[in-house]
């Protein structure tokens, strides 16, 4: 299977955000900073989808 095309990115963070994300890839055994913040912004996209889509139906 070919490998999706990757854009590097440089991103900022604060102290404590950047905390919580080496606590989340220590607990989720992730091996990178960068996999877990891959793994976190999945996540909280497949969420924010969710929350879009329940919210739109009564």
């Amino acid at each position: 299977m070919p490998k999706k095309n990757r854009t590097p990115i440089l991103l900022k963070c604060p102290d404590d955000l950047l905390q919580k994300i080496e606590e989340y890839q220590e607990r989720e055994m992730i091996s990178t900073r960068a996999g877990a913040i891959y793994e976190l912004i999945r996540l909280g996209l497949k969420y924010a989808e969710k929350e879009r889509t329940d919210s739109s139906h009564p």
